[in-house]
């Protein structure tokens, strides 16, 4: 078992959850055709082997696969999951008992952020851009998180966005 927390995620330019991940070891990373992360496998397994969850619960979403490919199966995209919206990854590469059943390659889960996480006011965003040489345009990504939690730790409100707009154009 290995973790990721968050402050190792803000250390690295990473994009979405799945290229997170993939700086454990014994994880291989599928990316899309504009090079963006999408799935892992663990050990060496196909990506339809892993688990992913989200606060221990499972996830159920149905991949309409990579672009140019005919399988369409129940692999869970992780490129839609932004990295700014979790504190912790968790890779369990062996199952064990206590493990709800479905990950035969090993189980990811993936634990969002929450307000008793920072105690406090707190407001974090960031602002990216990238530039395509090809289609000459700039992709614009960002995200926005705010929490506050009253003087007696007893409530908490977090709130979390993020969004994307990315322009890619493939010749070939």
């Amino acid at each position: 078992s290995e973790s990721v927390f968050a402050e190792d995620i803000g250390k690295f330019p990473d994009l979405n959850i799945a290229e997170s991940i993939n700086r454990m070891p014994g994880i291989q990373l599928i990316r899309d055709m504009n090079g963006e992360g999408m799935n892992i496998a663990i050990r060496g397994l196909g990506t339809n082997f892993t688990k992913i969850t989200l606060n221990g619960a499972q996830i159920g979403v149905a991949s309409s696969g990579r672009i140019g490919s005919q399988n369409q199966n129940r692999e869970v995209d992780l490129d839609v999951f932004p990295t700014e919206l979790f504190t912790r990854l968790d890779v369990n590469k062996s199952p064990v008992a206590s493990m709800s059943e479905g990950g035969l390659s090993g189980t990811v889960d993936m634990r969002s952020a929450r307000p008793f996480d920072n105690p406090g006011t707190h407001v974090n965003y960031q602002l990216q851009g990238s530039y395509g040489e090809i289609n000459e345009k700039i992709s614009p990504r960002g995200s926005l998180t705010a929490s506050w939690t009253n003087d007696d730790d007893t409530f908490g409100v977090l709130v979390g966005v993020a969004g994307v707009n990315n322009k890619s154009t493939i010749t070939g």
